[in-house]
């Protein structure tokens, strides 16, 4: 039986915010519509058109080559607050070139194996 990944995969959808749009405005306050170029994150289940569920057994093959790669998506306005989350290496690419966005991942805290912390 494979295991499907719930909510740390995420697929990259990018559309021009107009009336025909399925999604509403990500900016704007109601149902309008502003113009511009939205790209957002989405679970498979909630993309248009949906994608295919990842399962883990994938993700750890993609994860391995690269395929797959983690991605920290800052929220507007909180800091260091967001989402971590995997995707694939192409749309990263695509979002960062979108978004202007390099945020690293946070470091793990580096354990000292000399003084025991």
């Amino acid at each position: 039986m494979e295991m499907v990944i719930r909510g740390g995969y995420r697929h990259l959808e990018v559309r021009k915010c107009v009336p025909s749009s399925e999604r509403h405005c990500l900016v704007s306050e109601g149902a309008g519509h502003c113009g511009v170029i939205h790209a957002a994150w989405f679970v498979p289940a909630l993309c248009l058109p949906r994608r295919k569920p990842v399962h883990i057994e994938g993700l750890v093959l993609r994860s391995a080559t690269g395929e797959s790669v983690p991605v920290h998506v800052p929220s507007r306005g909180r800091g260091h607050a967001g989402r971590h989350m995997r995707v694939s290496a192409e749309e990263r690419a695509l979002w960062r070139e979108l978004t202007d966005e390099e945020t690293p991942l946070p470091a793990a805290p580096v354990e000292s194996v000399l003084d025991g912390r």
